[in-house]
């Protein structure tokens, strides 16, 4: 299997019971990839309180060999309150190079769509900028419009 995409979480409301019921929705959710696609990064409770930019910067940094460089899952004082959760990315330049400093561009998911939709940005077959058209009026994207 592929390198993993990391999860990270940056809240301390968001609890370890409920880190495995969202991956569970991750992966049981209908045109889901493989289980295992996404996982926690051992080791990331720094991340506690970390900007979605913050974290995409040091775990670019700290270059996290056997995960993903892109897309990052992270779940937030919102997961927490609703179990929506974070996808992000770099914010790429004309070029399609990441802007130096790098900077984040985030877009909360519901949990049924979080596995195939990072799998699509993991392979560079969409993007969270094309996704940000369709997002309902509380700012989470559900399906296109």
């Amino acid at each position: 299997m592929s390198r993993p995409i990391p999860l990270y979480t940056t809240s301390s409301e968001v609890s370890d019971d409920l880190i495995e019921e969202l991956q569970a929705t991750f992966h049981s959710a209908p045109s889901s990839p493989p289980p295992g696609l996404i996982q926690r990064v051992p080791n990331s409770e720094w991340a506690i309180g970390c900007s979605p930019t913050d974290i995409l910067k040091r775990h670019r940094e700290d270059r996290v060999r056997e995960f993903t460089a892109k897309p990052l899952v992270i779940m937030d004082d919102q997961t927490a309150r609703d179990k929506t959760v974070l996808l992000v990315e770099p914010r790429l330049g004309e070029d399609g190079a990441p802007l130096q400093p790098i900077e984040a561009r985030s877009l909360r998911f519901e949990p049924s769509k979080v596995s195939v939709t990072a799998m699509n940005l993991k392979i560079s077959n969409q993007s969270i900028e094309e996704l940000e058209h369709h997002v309902d009026d509380d700012g989470i994207w559900r399906e296109f419009k």
